[in-house]
């Protein structure tokens, strides 16, 4: 599946990654869209530390 990778902060890539497999008590989730929000931008920036590599997103 494709994910925007931020590889360190000011630099990402979009990159296919493999498709996570849910746990028994989790489910799969298609994403047809998503967005950006203040937190991702921060991240991208550096501003708050996370570790790196990371791939953003947190709110659905």
């Amino acid at each position: 599946m494709n994910a925007y990778l931020i590889e360190r902060p000011n630099k990402g890539i979009l990159t296919d990654v493999p498709v996570p497999e849910p746990a028994d008590d989790e489910i799969l989730v298609e994403v047809k869209a998503a967005g950006v929000c203040g937190t991702d931008i921060h991240i991208f920036r550096g501003e708050y530390y996370g570790g790196y590599p990371r791939i953003p997103g947190h709110e659905f």
